[in-house]
């Protein structure tokens, strides 16, 4: 599984983020590293990455993740502090993800 693209709006540091990765004409993916100072949104942006594949992993197998008393998943990323975006009303993030070559 690979990420195609994704999409962050308003989340903490990142007012506005969209990274469309790069693949290799056989469709695999090239490498991506993502740098920037502390406090730039770094670990958010990944805190994203694992809450989507553990939700996706999670819809397979039942030792994923743990689970709330409501069903839910317990989430890797934390809200409050740094990850709320002061003076914004909404957040957003879109992770778009495909196997192989889609």
């Amino acid at each position: 599984m690979y990420i195609r693209n994704a999409l962050i709006l308003e989340s903490g540091p990142l007012a506005d983020l969209e990274i469309e990765f790069d693949f290799h004409d056989e469709g695999t993916p090239k490498p991506t590293v993502i740098v920037g100072r502390n406090g730039a949104g770094k670990s958010n942006f990944l805190s994203f990455v694992t809450d989507a594949l553990i939700e996706i992993a999670a819809k397979k197998f039942t030792d994923v993740a743990p689970h709330h008393i409501n069903g839910s998943h317990q989430w890797h990323r934390k809200i409050g502090g740094a990850t709320i975006r002061s003076g914004s009303a909404f957040e957003l993030a879109v992770l778009k993800l495909a196997e192989g070559e889609a």
